[in-house]
């Protein structure tokens, strides 16, 4: 069958006849309507607005011709991985097309779209042509279908009529200086010595607390963030009763823990948390001066 189906396209490429500019391709099932792809790469919503500005969209796919046609011209061009127009920026988990035309027709590959926060945009990978899930923050080339120039805008399918939809959404952003880690759906950032309770008080201004860390793999994206030197950053761990019960400022429940050996000590003196590398919890004195690393959700 994708046999038949290469035959075609390749039939099909060497025949067409098309209205396309120059720099574009005709789509395999339907000649008035044309991808630009565009190697250079950009964000997700960034590219959805060169698309527009060529009065166009990302591009919506559906059927099983146009996506290995599509596939077929990326590779032409030495593509990589390249965003097409379906998203879940609207509704979480509802996958629907920019150009708000019907989702009637999908090629995701084994265990897509990811449930991760973040992963709100679609993606074809080019080493086996299925559709992915991935990051909106990624910079990746782009796929923009367009009208020819001599089709009037009535015929255009699927629509390019802007709807409320397609112009109200909007990616959520971190602040500047801060790191989104798509695991936990927040942002991070690492910020230069104050005691913990100034520390604290730092974070919040930027709308967040001293970073609480719930897994292995969020303590060492922090511990990677936080030490290109020796200084042990402040988190959001702390204990009012002399080691017995521990506290993180953001109020979330402490289920992990990951003490370095012998800590926590000095119960009494040391009553706030610091982060070890790689990864290792410490506490040290409230008051000593350190850098620390803060945590906000993206707005």
């Amino acid at each position: 069958m994708l046999f038949i189906i290469s035959l075609s396209l390749a039939f099909y490429i060497g025949n067409v006849k098309t209205e396309c500019l120059n720099g574009t391709n005709p789509t395999f099932t339907n000649p008035s309507w044309c991808y630009f792809l565009q190697a250079n790469p950009n964000y997700y919503l960034e590219a959805e607005q060169e698309c527009r500005n060529h009065k166009g969209h990302l591009t919506s796919i559906h059927d099983i011709f146009d996506n290995m046609f599509l596939t077929q011209q990326a590779l032409l061009t030495n593509l990589t991985d390249f965003w097409i127009g379906l998203n879940d920026l609207a509704s979480s988990g509802k996958w629907s097309w920019m150009d708000n035309s019907t989702l009637d027709f999908t090629d995701w590959d084994k265990g897509q779209p990811e449930n991760i926060s973040g992963f709100d945009c679609c993606a074809v990978g080019m080493d086996h042509g299925k559709w992915i899930s991935d990051d909106c923050f990624k910079r990746k080339p782009f796929v923009c279908l367009i009208k020819a120039p001599s089709q009037p805008s009535t015929t255009f399918h699927p629509t390019t009529t802007t709807t409320e939809k397609a112009t109200t959404l909007k990616l959520k952003t971190c602040p500047y200086s801060y790191t989104y880690y798509n695991k936990t759906g927040f942002c991070y950032s690492v910020h230069g010595n104050e005691t913990w309770v100034n520390a604290e008080d730092r974070c919040k201004i930027d709308g967040g607390y001293l970073a609480s860390i719930h897994s292995p793999d969020e303590a060492h994206f922090v511990a990677k963030l936080a030490f290109p030197d020796d200084n042990v950053p402040w988190i959001g761990l702390y204990t009012e009763d002399k080691n017995a019960h521990w506290k993180w400022t953001d109020r979330t429940p402490v289920d992990y823990v990951n003490w370095a050996s012998g800590q926590p000590d000095n119960p009494g003196v040391e009553n706030c948390g610091v982060l070890w590398s790689p990864g290792n919890f410490n506490n040290l004195d409230c008051k000593f001066m350190t850098k620390f690393v803060c945590k906000v959700l993206r707005s």
